[in-house]
């Protein structure tokens, strides 16, 4: 079966999913869709300063947004360092930062909320100076497979595909259109390019499961959007063995974007090392390849010959990329001392949260060898960041990129970050590391654009959790980065004067049903940057289990910076199932299902893509319903096989009588079989006499996490959002009090 094929096959047996045409017959009026022309007024105000908390006058502001109907007004800074921004509408957009001597940043606004006036974060600039390199760096990227056959027919160049071959080159660079500002403030561009780039169709590889091959012409528009190198050191980049290698090397020159990390044999893929000088520091880039096959496919009994390997050799000579061995890591580090040493290593697990024992030692031992900045990807998900070394001079690991522009089909690939690092050199080989920020941006039906609000913030706490729950060992001498979200994407905290930590405590009440309350948000009204991190309660017995959301697109908000408003594309639409802001019960919109009367079919809505889980973890789905003449709603969660897409199990996990009902919360305990590792899930409604709709709004699948007693702390930053209180007592109200963490970077505490 073809990749992906499984989900077309499952929904053609549901009832109501094709013809859902809106009915003629009298009832209950449609839902309005949302406006897609915004036109109410918003107002933005913030402050711009240096990293010392000084006011910087005259930085220019400008507006920028992708969607017909959005303004494009501008400003600048007064004496005081403050702006008011007027003329914008209510479609999110992006205002680019601007001053002479220092380094411009952008900033994504959420505008499609309910406030006409959003005040910013204070945001500090970076000065330019000599000596001193900006460095922009990103993960996983190709353009072949879903780009070239979007449903994976087998036909390309079909309207809806997103790489035409009559408009190849074009169609790449469109790719960008979305994060070109986010890449325009750096010195320095880099990125895993996870393909080869050939037309050696003859050459592709005869056991692996996924080849792709990216047309030579793509490579075009990484050189528009000002891309500079790429690494080659992965699992993908030989998938046309030498033929592929060659061509791909041959198109790389040709367009004048350097590569490092593969070649026509180990020795030569160790020298393929790439030096550079930017801004008088000097800087070398080397690629590994961490996967190296021990179950082959497709026999396991079978090891693959020689030439069929991904990494290069010297007996037998064959290309390849650079292994990454302990030998070939020691030997890029000690060619070269006096520069700064950056490995790209590409290695661990797919769809994980942390990385791999066999990753963490080569993390560690390139750390111990001088490296200052160790760049990670392969695992399609972000990471946390790690810290080496002093506390005022430290060193770092990146410990997973994610994705950049890829064509992943799995919930948390969706989500992923740019990194922007700013480094000094302070001496004839010394190096220290400025400011690490991470911009963050999601994947829509494989097209990359920047988030803002609730979307960007929520990537804050997911990369502050990995970050902070590092499983510990005795063999790193590793310490977590502290993360929060800052006015610009996601902070990294290099030392411990880059930030302060405030304690709050917070009085809360909630009300206990059988002893146990109803699952509440833990951050509803709390900034972004600020953590729970213990309860006290006069209560004997009184526990809180604490949760993470995994479903991340389930309050049906519009949070990214695309040419499209109010959409959600992540679950299947049609005119009978569609985004509103006729009802909502959190921010303005909502999902609503609608049957007209006379209607003889149901109606339902189904996530496109799977979620992945750990196994084990005890899940739960929750939504808010409502009803308006509603027929009776079913909830079903589709199990998928572990890393594949193979349905192994469905399940009804919830129900309900129709009717007309105000904003009620449904959660359902899920069940999932043995071996699943991914599930989705279907919501249908079923006609009802005289017509009806059914409104879901904050939707959650929660993986539930740790029980705390009172006075039990969790660390923070963490990637807690929900929690459930539970108790010996019955029903009741029962009061507690919170304590809270809330992070700042130190600039804005002067």
């Amino acid at each position: 079966m073809a990749a992906g094929a499984w989900w077309v096959l499952a929904l053609s047996g549901i009832p109501g999913l094709a013809g859902c045409g809106f009915e003629t017959e009298p009832g209950l009026p449609p839902p309005i869709p949302i406006n897609q022309a915004p036109n109410a007024p918003r107002i933005v105000r913030g402050t711009i300063i240096d990293h010392s908390g000084q006011p910087l006058p005259n930085v220019a502001i400008r507006a920028l947004g992708f969607h017909v109907g959005q303004t494009a007004p501008g400003t600048t800074t007064d004496a005081r360092g403050e702006f008011t921004l007027l003329g914008l509408v209510d479609g999110n957009a992006l205002l680019q930062v601007e001053r002479a001597e220092f380094y411009p940043e952008v900033v994504p606004v959420f505008l499609q909320g309910r406030e006409d006036e959003i005040q910013l974060e204070p945001l500090a600039l970076v000065a330019r100076q000599s000596g001193r390199v900006r460095l922009w760096l990103a993960g996983d990227t190709m353009f072949a497979r879903r780009f070239e056959d979007r449903d994976e027919d087998g036909r390309k160049g079909e309207p809806d595909d997103l790489i035409r071959p009559e408009q190849r080159v074009e169609d790449t660079f469109q790719l960008f259109r979305y994060i070109l500002p986010a890449m325009s403030s750096a010195d320095y561009r880099m990125a895993n390019f996870e393909s080869p780039a050939s037309l050696a169709h003859g050459s592709k590889h005869p056991y692996k499961a996924f080849s792709f091959s990216s047309h030579p012409d793509t490579l075009a528009a990484l050189t528009r959007a000002g891309i500079e190198a790429v690494s080659l050191g992965n699992n993908h980049s030989y998938d046309y063995l030498e033929p592929g290698r060659i061509e791909t090397e041959y198109a790389m020159r040709r367009r004048g974007i350097k590569f490092f990390g593969s070649g026509a044999s180990e020795t030569e893929a160790r020298e393929s090392a790439l030096d550079v000088l930017i801004n008088d520091v000097p800087l070398s880039f080397q690629g590994f390849d961490g996967i190296k096959p021990v179950n082959f496919y497709p026999n396991p009994n079978q090891p693959w010959e020689s030439q069929y390997l991904y990494y290069a050799m010297d007996e037998p000579r064959k290309g390849g990329a650079l292994l990454l061995s302990p030998d070939n890591v020691d030997y890029f580090l000690r060619q070269k001392p006096e520069r700064l040493n950056i490995p790209v290593m590409h290695g661990g697990h797919e769809y994980g949260e942390t990385p791999s024992t066999a990753m963490r030692d080569r993390f560690e031992q390139a750390h111990q060898g001088g490296a200052q900045i160790v760049v990670a990807h392969h695992s399609h998900t972000v990471y946390g960041v790690a810290l080496w070394g002093d506390e005022e001079d430290p060193s770092l690991s990146l410990l997973s990129l994610g994705n950049f522009i890829f064509d992943q089909d799995v919930f948390e690939t969706f989500n992923s970050f740019m990194a922007v690092l700013d480094v000094d050199k302070v001496g004839a080989t010394d190096y220290r590391l400025v400011q690490l920020r991470l911009i963050p941006f999601h994947q829509e039906q494989y097209v990359p654009s920047l988030i803002t609000g609730r979307q960007s913030e929520r990537l804050a706490r997911h990369v502050g959790h990995m970050s902070t729950f590092l499983p510990e060992r005795e063999q790193d001498t590793l310490r977590p980065a502290v993360s929060f979200a800052d006015s610009a994407g996601i902070g990294v905290m290099l030392r411990p004067a880059d930030y302060r930590a405030e304690t709050l405590i917070n009085e809360r009440q909630v009300k206990l049903t059988d002893g146990q309350s109803e699952v509440f948000s833990l951050n509803a009204g709390h900034a972004a940057s600020d953590y729970f991190a213990s309860f006290t309660s006069s209560e004997p017995d009184v526990r809180l289990r604490l949760a993470r959301d995994l479903l991340i697109y389930g309050d049906f908000e519009d949070y990214d910076l695309d040419s499209s408003i109010g959409e959600n594309a992540n679950w299947w639409q049609t005119s009978t199932r569609y985004p509103t802001s006729d009802q909502a019960r959190g921010g303005r919109n909502s999902l609503v299902l609608y049957r007209a009367q006379g209607a003889k079919n149901p109606v339902n809505t189904q996530l496109r893509s799977r979620i992945t889980f750990e196994p084990g973890a005890e899940l739960s789905l929750g939504c808010y319903y409502m009803g308006v003449n509603a027929g009776s709603v079913t909830v079903v969660a589709q199990y998928i096989q572990r890393d594949t897409r193979d349905q192994i199990g469905e399940e009804l996990v919830g129900s309900w009588a129709g009717g007309s009902h105000e904003w009620t919360p449904r959660y359902f305990s899920l069940s999932p079989p043995e071996g699943a590792g991914h599930v989705r899930f279907i919501i249908t409604m079923e006609p009802s006499g005289t017509g009806g709709a059914l409104y879901l709004d904050d939707c959650t699948l929660l993986s539930w996490g740790p029980e705390l007693a009172s006075g039990q702390a969790v660390p923070t930053p963490h990637g807690y959002d929900w929690a459930r209180l539970e108790t010996e007592r019955g029903d009741g109200d029962l009061q507690y009090q919170e304590e809270r963490r809330v992070y700042r970077r130190a600039y804005l505490s002067n």
